[in-house]
C-alpha cells in the first residue's frame, strides 16, 4: 500500500487519535526530518479556528521545554501542524506505569514546565492546559510541553474562541476562574494554578480534584479547598509550594510562573542539598498561610480574576512568598556605553596569548575563553581565558589534540549548561562538519544526525535561551576537479543535541555570505554585514524570534571591511569596523556614529571582539595587523598577540 502523502509529509505511522484529529508520526520528504503530524478531521469553522490559534501559540514560541511548531499548512482541505517529534511519552503514562514521583524528580520536572510557561507568557501566550498527558518526557529525562490547542493569545483577548458559560480545559486541573465561564478573565495566574495541579498529580498519582463526573470535578474544583492529605509524606515545604499555586483566588498565587520555577529552585537547591533547617521552619508557615486562603476561599462561584495580565507582577506584600528566596549573586554592571566618551586601553599582561587570528573568543560569565584559529599558517586548537588581568591556558592543543586545530569556525557560550560550542570550519582539508562541547570535564564531540548544516566556514552563531542559531558562511564544493566556495545563507538552530533548519535562503541571492555578524538582541536575531566575493556589506537584518522571517532594518552602505565585529553592550549593539577603527551604537533609536574613540588600535583584520557584561568592557583580542612589517620587503602583515579594552569611564 502506498504511504499517504500530506503536504511535504509521508506518513509513517498513526500516533493517536483525538476528538479533534489524529496524530501521525511522518517524514518530510525533501529534509528527511521526521515530525508529528497533527491533522484536522472536521474542518469546521469553529476547529478551524481553534487550530489557527494553536498555529499562532505555539509559532511564537523558541524554549527548551516547549514542543517546536516546525510549518503549518492545509493539504487537500485538510489542515495540518508539523511538530518536533519528541522520542518520550507522557507524563500520564509515568504515573501509569510508575505511580507517585520521588518529591525531587517532581520538583525538577514541574521546574522546568514553569520555566516553559513563563517563556510563553512573556510571548503572551497562555496554555490553559496543563495536565501530565500534555507533558513529554523525552529520552534524556526532560519535560516537554505540547498541546496548545487551548492556548490563549493574551494580546487578543477580543477575538476569543469561548463563550461565556463554556466550560474549558480538563476540569481535574483547571483553575477555578477557568470553569467559571468567564474567559475574558483570565490571566497567567490560570497557568500558574495548573503547575500547582500538575505538581500536585506527580506527587499523589491523581490530580487535585476528582469526581464521577466532568461537572462534579468542576463543582468541586470551584467550592472545596484542595485535600492536602495525599501529600503527606512531600517535604512540608513542597506542599507549601503547591498549596500556594491552588490557591482560589488568583492574586493570592504566586505571581508568575517564573516566582513558581524560582520556588522549585529553591526547594532542590537549598531544600534537598544544604537541609535548612531555618528554611524548612518558615516553609511550614507559608503552609499554614496558604492554606487559611484556601480555607476562606471556598465561596461557589467565580473568584477574583486578580491582576490583569499586564500587571501580573505580584505586590510587595506577596512577591517575597513564606519561602525564602535563593541569595542573590553578584550583580553585573548596569548597561552603560556612551560613543562620545569610550576610550580604548592597551592591556599587556605578563604571560601573552599566543598571537593568533581567525580564532572565536566567548564571555562565559566571569571570564572571556579564546579558542583556535590560526598563527600565520599554523592552525591551533588551545583553548586561553582572560580575566582582565592575565591569561591561563585552560587546555594546551597541540598534534594529535582534540578536536583538531582549524580556523574560520563558530563558538558561542550556552548559558544554561554551562558549555563552550565548537561550530564548523577549515583546516587544510577543507571546511568541516562538526560540533564539539568543552566543559571543565574536557571535549566531547557531538553526533549531528542526519540533518545538518553541512560542512561551512566563515559562518556566525548566536545564543538564545532556546537554542543556538547558525547563519550564512561559506562550503568547499569540488566542481570538476577544481576546489570552489559556494556561498550560504540558510538559517539553522542547534538546540538539545540536534539541527533545525529554520529558513532554506535569505530574501534574495544577495543574502548568502561569508563573515557576517549574528547575535541576539532582544526578541530579534541580528545579522550584520559580511562579504560576498570581494563585496563587503554594511546592512543590518533582523529575524523576528516570536514570528520568524527576516526584515531589512537598516542599510548603511559599503564599509572598507567586510567582517566587522559585533557585540551587545546592553545598552546597545556595538559595531567595531577593524579596518577604519570606527565604532557605531544600534539602538531601537537608530544609528549612533560612526566614532573613532580615543586610543584606538591599529588597523587589523581577523581579530575577534567580545563583551565582558561584568566589567561593562568590550575586549578585543589579537588578529592580523594591516600594517606593514617594519618595512620589510615582500614580509606578510604580522599575526598579533595583543589586548585592548573599550570601556565607558565612570561617571
Amino acid at each position: 500500500m502506498q504511504a499517504e502523502i500530506i503536504g511535504a509529509y509521508q506518513v509513517l505511522e498513526e500516533l493517536g487519535r483525538g476528538g479533534m484529529g489524529v496524530v501521525y508520526r511522518a517524514r518530510h520528504q525533501e529534509l528527511g526530518r521526521e515530525a508529528a503530524l497533527k491533522v484536522l478531521l472536521y474542518p469546521e469553522a469553529d476547529l478551524l479556528e481553534r487550530f489557527a490559534v494553536e498555529a499562532r501559540s505555539v509559532a511564537a514560541l523558541r524554549h527548551a521545554q516547549v514542543v517546536r511548531l516546525y510549518e503549518a499548512g492545509i493539504a487537500g482541505g485538510r489542515p495540518f501542524l508539523a511538530f518536533e517529534l519528541v522520542d518520550g511519552e507522557g507524563l500520564d503514562a509515568v504515573l501509569r506505569t510508575q505511580g507517585p514521583l520521588p518529591p525531587a524528580r517532581a520538583a525538577a520536572l514541574v521546574r522546568q514546565v514553569a520555566e516553559g510557561i513563563a517563556h510563553a507568557h512573556e510571548r503572551g501566550v497562555l496554555h490553559r492546559d496543563l495536565k501530565p498527558a500534555n507533558v513529554l518526557l523525552d529520552r534524556d529525562g526532560r519535560a516537554r510541553i505540547t498541546d496548545f490547542g487551548l492556548a490563549l493569545l493574551l494580546e487578543r483577548d477580543a477575538e476569543r474562541l469561548t463563550e461565556t458559560g463554556t466550560m474549558l480545559g480538563t476540569p481535574g486541573y483547571a483553575a477555578p476562574e477557568l470553569l467559571s465561564g468567564e474567559p475574558s478573565e483570565l490571566g497567567p495566574a490560570v497557568d500558574v494554578y495548573g503547575l500547582g495541579a500538575l505538581l500536585y498529580a506527580l506527587l499523589s498519582g491523581r490530580p487535585p480534584f476528582r469526581a464521577a463526573t466532568a461537572l462534579a470535578t468542576a463543582a468541586q474544583v470551584v467550592s472545596r479547598p484542595v485535600d492536602l492529605a495525599p501529600l503527606g509524606s512531600v517535604p512540608a515545604e513542597l506542599s507549601a509550594i503547591v498549596a500556594r499555586c491552588l490557591a482560589k483566588v488568583p492574586t493570592e498565587r504566586f505571581g508568575s510562573a517564573a516566582e513558581v520555577a524560582t520556588a522549585l529552585r529553591d526547594f532542590r537547591e537549598e531544600g534537598l542539598r544544604q537541609g535548612a533547617q531555618g528554611w524548612r521552619k518558615a516553609a511550614v508557615v507559608g503552609l499554614a498561610l496558604a492554606l487559611g486562603s484556601i480555607l476562606v476561599a471556598t465561596h461557589v462561584g467565580p473568584p477574583s480574576s486578580g491582576r490583569p495580565p499586564a500587571t501580573q507582577a505580584a505586590s510587595p506584600a506577596r512577591s517575597s512568598s513564606a519561602l525564602p528566596r535563593a541569595s542573590q549573586k553578584t550583580s553585573q554592571r548596569a548597561p552603560r556605553f556612551d560613543l562620545k566618551t569610550c576610550r580604548w586601553r592597551q592591556r599587556t599582561p605578563a604571560r601573552r596569548l599566543p598571537r593568533r587570528e581567525l580564532h572565536s573568543a566567548v564571555f562565559d560569565g566571569r571570564r572571556v575563553l579564546v579558542w583556535g584559529g590560526r598563527a600565520n599558517e599554523r592552525l591551533l586548537n588551545d583553548l586561553w581565558a582572560w580575566n582582565g588581568v592575565s591569561w591561563e591556558c585552560l587546555e594546551p592543543g597541540g598534534e594529535g589534540g582534540e578536536p583538531t586545530g582549524r580556523y574560520g569556525h563558530a563558538a558561542v557560550w550556552d548559558r544554561a549548561r554551562g558549555r563552550l560550542l565548537l561550530f564548523g570550519g577549515k583546516n587544510d582539508a577543507g571546511t568541516i562538519d562538526e560540533v564539539w562541547e568543552w566543559s571543565p570535564a574536557g571535549y566531547e564531540q557531538k553526533r549531528t544526525g542526519a540533518s545538518t548544516p553541512g560542512r561551512r566556514a566563515f559562518h556566525s552563531v548566536a545564543y538564545s535561551e532556546d537554542g543556538v542559531y547558525l547563519c550564512g558562511g561559506a562550503r568547499d564544493e569540488d566542481r570538476g576537479g577544481e576546489t570552489r566556495y559556494t556561498l550560504l545563507g540558510d538559517l539553522w538552530c542547534w538546540r538539545e543535541g540536534r539541527w533545525d533548519l529554520v529558513q532554506i535562503e535569505g530574501p534574495s541571492a544577495e543574502f548568502a555570505r561569508e563573515n557576517a555578524s549574528l547575535l541576539i538582541h532582544g526578541q530579534r536575531l541580528l545579522r550584520f554585514g559580511g562579504k560576498r566575493h570581494k563585496l563587503g556589506y554594511g546592512d543590518l537584518w533582523a529575524w523576528d524570534l516570536r514570528t520568524g522571517g527576516w526584515a531589512l532594518a537598516s542599510e548603511e552602505g559599503v564599509l572598507p571591511n567586510p567582517w566587522p565585529l559585533v557585540v551587545d553592550t546592553g545598552a546597545g549593539v556595538l559595531i567595531f569596523d577593524q579596518g577604519s577603527r570606527r565604532c557605531w551604537l544600534w539602538t531601537a533609536q537608530g544609528w549612533r556614529g560612526p566614532t573613532v574613540p580615543v586610543g584606538a588600535p591599529g588597523p587589523r583584520q581577523f581579530a575577534s571582539l567580545t563583551w565582558d557584561s561584568a566589567r561593562g568592557v568590550a575586549v578585543l583580542i589579537g588578529g592580523r595587523s594591516m600594517e606593514s612589517d617594519e618595512g620589510t620587503p615582500g614580509a606578510r602583515d604580522p599575526v598579533l598577540a595583543e589586548v585592548w579594552e573599550l570601556e565607558t569611564p565612570p561617571p
